[in-house]
């Protein structure tokens, strides 16, 4: 007959426990995956710890490190906590954070200051970005090529050109960003690359454009809330076939020093589709041009489920201009500087309901549906 064995006593079970716990965190330190601390304020070398990072290692950062630092390792994660930054000093040049061609880098809780860009992520690199501000940056705040982004509470402000600049087939989702006080735009996708917007993003007081989209840059968005105000030129500005789709969600346009949204040159942009049900709003208010503007071959379609209401724009509330096609269903123009609706040289217009307080057409224009040239 067996004998079985004594029920531990609860003293014995808790030091047995600890004993697991304690063998078990010495081994996640001995193989890099516990947190090493880079204190910057005490004299520690940013650049020095990540030449001996593993995949794996998290660098958890005090103070102001200097830069440029560059990360060519899989998994390495920079934790600031909220507080630390890095900068580059006056006698040092290039990106802040260099992430080059590394995967499953993550960094929070930063500020990149005083470099090249921000951050630079090239070579099909994969990071995820949560609370890092990139400020006073020579040309841009973030710089993404042929990478993906997944940013969280993104700022970027005071940068030289563009606080979120997106090229030659990167990508990014990014989710409450604030994009502000660039010299040149918020954000800009081109050469293929593709952005995500999700929840609230905001782009505002920048000096041209707040977001421009071209050479097949796209924009894709679902649900989610876009305020684009105060800058310089256009809102939001299609360009060498930029492409654009809203489905849902609200667009909020408004006090830009140029159309409040314009698509030119071969150029797309649909906002809502019906068949999909998601519902949203487009308002274009208080542009120093037209409410929407659509031109030089451009198309875009504004259904009923997502309507377009345009008011107080200097320009018309809606411009069709050379070649464009442009259909609008339950859309509002009124009480813009420029008229309702204008429709110039070889320009298309279908609506079906809607407001509008006039339409001028050129002779050369067509006009179907619910509106009928003068």
């Amino acid at each position: 007959m067996r004998t079985p064995f004594p029920a531990p006593s609860p003293t014995t079970r808790t030091a047995w426990l600890a004993a697991v716990a304690f063998a078990l965190a010495s081994t996640a330190l001995a193989d890099g995956h516990g947190p090493t601390a880079v204190e910057c304020v005490a004299g520690d070398e940013l650049a020095a710890a990540l030449e001996g990072a593993t995949p794996g290692t998290t660098l958890a950062l005090s103070g102001t490190c200097d830069g440029p630092v560059r990360i060519a390792v899989d998994g390495v994660a920079l934790d600031g906590g909220g507080d630390a930054s890095i900068r580059v000093p006056e006698d040092a040049s290039g990106p802040v954070v260099h992430v080059d061609g590394a995967r499953d880098v993550e960094l929070s809780g930063l500020t990149l200051a005083d470099g090249q860009h921000g951050l630079l992520a090239e070579r099909m690199a994969s990071l995820v970005l949560r609370d890092v501000v990139a400020r006073d940056n020579g040309a841009h705040g973030f710089e993404v090529i042929n990478s993906f982004v997944e940013g969280f509470d993104l700022h970027a402000h005071d940068n030289g050109r563009v606080g979120f600049n997106l090229n030659r087939g990167g990508e990014a989702r990014l989710t409450n960003a604030l994009l502000e006080e660039n010299g040149i735009s918020g954000l800009i996708s081109f050469n293929g690359a593709i952005v995500r917007l999700e929840d609230r993003n905001v782009i505002r007081a920048n000096g041209d454009q707040g977001f421009t989209l071209g050479m097949n840059g796209m924009l894709f968005t679902i649900g989610a809330e876009l305020v684009v105000e105060e800058n310089g030129a256009e809102g939001i500005f299609l360009q060498q076939s930029g492409h654009a789709q809203f489905l849902g969600g609200s667009v909020h346009v408004r006090g830009n020093g140029g159309a409040g949204i314009g698509a030119d040159f071969g150029s797309t942009l649909a906002l809502g589709i019906d068949e999909f049900m998601v519902p949203g709003e487009v308002t274009l208010e208080d542009n120093a041009g037209p409410g929407l503007l659509a031109d030089r071959g451009a198309i875009v379609a504004a259904e009923s489920v997502m309507p377009v209401t345009a008011r107080g724009n200097d320009g018309p509330g809606l411009h069709v201009g050379d070649g464009a096609q442009v259909s609008v269903a339950d859309a509002t123009f009124e009480g813009n500087d420029g008229g309702g609706i204008v429709v110039g040289t070889r320009g298309l217009l279908t609506t079906h309901g809607g407001e509008h307080d006039g339409l001028t057409c050129d002779a050369t224009a067509t006009v179907r549906g619910d509106a009928a040239c003068p």
